[in-house]
């Protein structure tokens, strides 16, 4: 057997094992393979002091890999949300913001997904449509404490991160969330579609149709 056969042979069996795997084991392995990317830059950052070849090499990857829409959305919770203060978290920060951009502009991912964006003055945008979050205080807060979690929040969790301790006045903002996300987003209409969804003696969660990112 030829070096180039079993290379060929090697690769087909790694794709075909990535697919038979779940969103977590998938995006536990795609981290892996990011991170020995970064440490790669990061022995030659002293010699080149640039970072285009390291974001050509992740784009390569996600490419070559292609995931699905779910595990992108574990992958960007093991990224972590922190502003960064050193060389690595800014190599995070980047790595971040490309994995959102390869979603965004790749075309196999954006089926049944409507994606949204959360500006830094609080409003939720969606290409030209846009719903100005900045003036809702309480609102923007509890949305923001749902961003980055793939399953439900306990109710009790997110009202202790807003310091909320009205139920009746958090189903209320949850519900005027959605009615104003639906119209001024043109969202779908029906429940299914909300953008925050609901489950008895489970909590809340950002719907999976509307991934959602940060500025």
């Amino acid at each position: 057997m030829t070096y180039h056969k079993f290379t060929w042979q090697y690769s087909l069996c790694k794709t075909n094992f990535m697919k038979n795997l779940g969103p977590n084991a998938q995006a536990t392995i795609l981290y892996s393979q990011i991170k020995k990317l970064q440490k790669e830059l990061l022995e030659g950052l002293k010699k080149q002091g640039v970072f285009i070849k390291f974001e050509k090499d992740l784009s390569a990857l996600l490419k070559k890999e292609k995931i699905s829409q779910e595990t992108f959305e574990v992958l960007k919770m093991f990224m972590g949300k922190e502003r960064p203060t050193n060389i690595a978290g800014q190599i995070e920060l980047m790595m971040d913001r490309t994995i959102e951009k390869f979603i965004k502009t790749n075309k196999q991912h954006q089926t049944n997904h409507i994606l949204l964006t959360l500006t830094n003055e609080g409003d939720l945008c969606r290409d030209q449509y846009c719903y100005p979050m900045r003036g809702e205080g309480m609102r923007l807060k509890i949305l923001r404490a749902m961003i980055g979690y793939s399953t439900y929040r306990k109710t009790r969790e997110i009202m202790d991160d807003v310091s909320l301790t009205s139920a009746e006045s958090f189903r209320d903002a949850i519900g005027s969330i959605n009615r104003k996300a639906r119209l001024a987003l043109k969202l779908p209409a029906g429940t299914n579609n909300n953008l925050i969804l609901s489950k008895s003696h489970s909590g809340y969660m950002i719907n999976p149709l509307y991934p959602i990112t940060q500025d």
